[in-house]
């Protein structure tokens, strides 16, 4: 111990000894993982990462949705099992019961994180600029610039979205030090939020490319998703979820001023739909299109069509995407979730009879109208459909999908494949295409 106490006074004598100034200059020193604003915008690498960083809210459309935002495990399509609450799973099982209250944990916290993303993208806009000399063109720059811009509207609209009026002070960066008057700013209206959106993202898209020509670049913000953003943004203002909720007609700010229109604007369906239709034209300029593949005799297979549009990527040929992401590290473990045990999944997540029902038959007829107080269902005569027993021959349609039954039984030649076999349940024969794919059944 007294070795060390040795070093100590010998260090701290150095230190006096020396000049004032240099032993000052030494512990002044910034440690050297602390950059700048200048440093990183001084840089290409440590710009792009920054943007990297406002992007870095954008949900998954898996985990994200399914799990995190829990927007689907919310509906009444799919179940899971208790047993996974202590994985954590807990406030996923608690929207499945309606067990969630506004005390309850919401790990995306749309009210505190995505304005986090959103100061860094004005912050960006602020301080990014061009360094030709690094690649970082004019534009180069000005293209990340509105990237960054697409990002700050579509968070403002994953926000009014989930909590309608929001506290709205588009484009300024409040410093840190501000008082705390500046800081707390009060709600503004509904449509004032949608009305800003609308006119951005229609800025955003006569700038942004429609697609990217190096695939490197997947999953960055495009005209097409700003267009599609803008579409969904003005449909939700045109529904009664905010256009003349009488729930919401009595909502005002701390001025005073009311938050939502009290009596529905028939008017902002026709913007909506314009929005839609200037989407619909702007993508099948960009080569935007549905996907298909074919049969051996030209026909399109619409099991194949449907099964590899979730599948394939866009360099691929799977036009259909309008909203990348650029990975989706948990793709096999969220398979994994929803494959029986014994082809290697753990069978957790079920789908509910009524989404079975749901589907459509081959004929193109409803199977289902609706249910009868005991629960039981109304089924179309016209449909065709078969409540109960045991199918008496293997069904084929053409197509290439595998799915339906041995290989053994499939005609090559004439593209003629099972899709269900001999003894199958009959409320699972003469579905529709979406079904065979979608859901798996017991002897699938």
């Amino acid at each position: 111990m007294k070795k060390y106490k040795s070093i100590v006074k010998a260090v701290l004598l150095s230190c006096t000894l020396a000049l004032t100034t240099s032993c000052n200059d030494f512990l002044d020193k910034a440690p050297d993982d602390q950059l700048t604003m200048e440093m990183v915008f001084s840089d290409k690498i440590r710009t792009e990462d920054w943007l990297a960083g406002v992007y870095s809210s954008v949900p998954s459309p898996m985990w994200g949705y399914f799990k995190a935002q829990g927007y689907n495990i919310m509906g009444d399509d799919i179940t899971i099992p208790q047993d996974w609450s202590p994985y954590g799973w807990g406030n996923v099982y608690a929207y499945t019961t309606g067990n969630w209250s506004p005390i309850s944990t919401w790990d995306p916290y749309y009210w505190v994180e995505l304005h986090k993303r959103i100061r860094s993208g004005l912050i960006f806009l602020q301080e990014a600029k061009v360094l030709p000399e690094k690649d970082l063109t004019e534009s180069y720059v000005n293209q990340m610039k509105y990237e960054v811009r697409f990002l700050i509207a579509y968070y403002y609209s994953l926000m009014i979205e989930l909590y309608g009026a929001i506290p709205f002070t588009p484009g300024v960066l409040v410093s840190v030090d501000a008082p705390e008057s500046e800081m707390m700013t009060s709600q503004r209206p509904y449509a004032e939020v949608v009305d800003w959106i609308d006119k951005e993202l229609l800025e955003v898209s006569e700038h942004l490319p429609a697609v990217y020509p190096n695939n490197t670049d997947w999953g960055r913000a495009t005209s097409i998703m700003a267009l599609a953003i803008r579409a969904k943004t003005l449909l939700f203002a045109a529904s009664p979820l905010f256009n003349g909720n009488p729930d919401l007609k009595d909502w005002k700010n701390s001025e005073g001023e009311f938050l939502f229109d009290a009596e529905a604007k028939p008017e902002r369906w026709e913007k909506a739909a314009k929005a839609h239709l200037d989407l619909i034209k702007a993508a099948e300029a960009a080569g935007h299109k549905l996907y298909y593949e074919y049969n051996v005799d030209g026909s399109i297979d619409p099991f194949m069509s449907y099964y590899n549009m979730s599948l394939k990527r866009f360099s691929e040929g799977n036009k259909e995407i309008l909203f990348g992401r650029p990975e989706n590290v948990d793709l096999n473990y969220w398979q994994a979730h929803h494959l029986p045990k014994g082809i290697g999944g753990n069978a957790a997540m079920g789908v509910t009879q009524e989404l079975v029902d749901a589907f459509y038959m081959k004929n193109g007829e409803m199977p289902i109208l609706g249910y009868n107080e005991d629960g039981s269902p109304i089924i179309n005569p016209e449909s065709g459909y078969v409540e109960n027993g045991f199918s008496t021959n293997t069904e084929y349609r053409t197509t290439k999908w595998p799915g339906g039954g041995p290989s053994n039984l499939a005609n090559k030649e004439t593209g003629v494949s099972p899709v269900t076999e001999e003894g199958t349940y009959n409320m699972y024969c003469n579905r529709e295409p979406r079904f065979y794919v979608s859901v798996i059944y017991n002897g699938a």
